[in-house]
């Protein structure tokens, strides 16, 4: 019985397998490796020269104003409050320049300033004005009619008729409400006769009947908290 043989490819090893042709064959892997090699190298030195460009850039500063001490509201800044502080060049910090520190000396506070704060563009002015709609009025408050604890420019208080000695009645009792809402504007020193004058803006409508209560010796100041 007689057996056929299947032909070979031409070339082909007599007892090895049949070749395959090279158009079949995938890319050498040495190529793909250098291609990395050159896309990883690009890289690194894009960011050799990039990253000293940025740090210079952030390490750049400016100088500023900041707060030594805090001040309160309503009080005048001093050239001992203020000390120079440094920002990143660029970062948006809203902070008055440091070469412009002479134009708030002598200004009043119009907010609560902290130490080691910077000191805001508008956060000072010439002078302190109530502002439309309101009024400043001088309170004459008796000892134990004021609270104990220490009162500021700013505090929030109520202007509550009181008697001052028995069978009195409030003055002109008809036209006060039972408290008054104000904002203390400053403190005088003590009197004397231990009155402590405390100026409070109130609303227009408000200030005729806190000045009677200062004359007739018949106010007492209720400290509110801050917020």
């Amino acid at each position: 019985m007689s057996t056929t043989e299947m032909p070979r490819n031409p070339g082909a090893p007599a007892d090895g397998p049949p070749r395959v042709p090279s158009s079949t064959l995938a890319p050498p892997r040495r190529q793909r490796r250098y291609g990395r090699l050159a896309l990883a190298g690009a890289l690194v030195a894009l960011f050799a020269v990039g990253t000293p460009a940025a740090w210079v850039y952030f390490s750049q500063t400016v100088s500023v104003v900041g707060l030594a001490d805090g001040v309160r509201y309503g009080k005048q800044i001093t050239a001992g409050d203020l000390v120079e502080m440094s920002v990143p060049t660029g970062s948006g910090i809203n902070a008055v320049d440091w070469a412009q520190r002479d134009s708030v000396v002598g200004h009043f506070a119009v907010v609560d300033l902290q130490a080691g704060q910077l000191l805001p563009t508008g956060a000072t002015a010439p002078e302190i004005k109530p502002a439309k709609g309101t009024s400043i009025v001088a309170v004459g408050v008796k000892a134990g009619f004021l609270p104990a604890a220490e009162l500021a420019a700013g505090n929030a208080v109520r202007i509550v008729a009181v008697r001052s000695t028995p069978g009195t009645t409030p003055a002109d009792p008809t036209n006060l409400p039972s408290s008054i809402a104000a904002t203390v504007f400053s403190i005088s020193r003590q009197a004397p006769d231990g009155t402590t004058v405390v100026s409070v803006v109130v609303p227009d409508a408000s200030a005729d009947a806190v000045a009677r209560l200062s004359a007739a010796g018949q106010a007492a100041l209720v400290l509110l908290p801050r917020g």
